[in-house]
Order: structure tokens, then C-alpha cells, then sequence
């Protein structure tokens, strides 16, 4: 059930993010205008990510279990996947931000990946 949910959100907001693209001049919208564009961005990003997540999660565990593997491949639950992939999700947000005021060199990306492996480690060990 949640991942039809998160499928017709991600969907929604692709839909709303070509409308909005579409139907509007970026000298014209204002910040509220750039703010929904950054936040429909991170919704789809959410959901590729979890999806990308869960599925590979599947994958591997299919392909383990053809090899006959002796440990049990652990499948990651679609809610579990979501934490991470809403994680995830911010790099790409965060460097487009970045972007949009500024050049993107080395250290800006070793900053941003930085943050990004930090979030995913405090996921990691509360959700243990």
C-alpha cells in the first residue's frame, strides 16, 4: 500500500513539476515559485531513490539467493527504504541549491557527501 502511494505522489509531482516548468517564467515566479520547484525536485528524488533502494534490495537478494549463499540476504521493507531514500535525496537538492547561488567544486561535494553519509549513519543505528 505505501509504495502505490509513493508511486502516485512521485508520479503527481513529475506532472505538477512539467506543469509548473511549463506554464511559468523563472524571472516571474518569485522565491515561493523557486521554493515549489526545489520542493517537487525533492519528491521525485524521494521517490526514485526509495524505489531504486527497495529494488535493488529484491535484486540482490535474488541473485544471493541463486548463488546459495549460507547467510540469509536481508531484504530492506519498503518504509525503511523511504528513511533512506528521503535521506538521499537531499544531495542532489543541496547541490542544485548550492548551484543556483554559486560554483560547485571538490569540496563543496565532499561537504555535501559528507552530510549525506553522517544522516545515513544516524538511520542506520536508530532504526536498528
Amino acid at each position: 500500500m505505501f509504495g502505490r502511494i509513493l508511486t502516485v505522489v512521485t508520479l503527481g509531482a513529475m506532472i505538477a513539476l512539467l506543469l509548473t516548468v511549463q506554464g511559468t517564467n523563472p524571472s516571474n515566479v518569485g522565491p515561493v515559485g523557486i521554493l515549489a520547484v526545489f520542493f517537487l525536485l525533492y519528491i521525485i528524488f524521494v521517490g526514485v531513490f526509495t524505489w531504486s533502494i527497495h529494488g535493488g534490495s529484491v535484486a540482490f537478494r535474488a541473485i544471493a539467493g541463486s548463488l546459495q549463499s549460507k547467510k540469509p540476504v536481508y531484504v530492506i521493507p519498503m518504509g525503511k527504504s523511504y528513511y533512506y531514500g528521503s535521506v538521499i535525496a537531499l544531495g542532489p537538492i543541496m547541490l542544485l541549491a548550492m548551484k543556483s547561488v554559486a560554483n560547485i567544486g571538490i569540496y563543496e561535494i565532499a561537504l555535501v557527501t559528507f552530510f549525506i553519509l553522517i544522516s545515513l549513519f544516524y538511520v542506520q543505528k536508530r532504526f536498528r
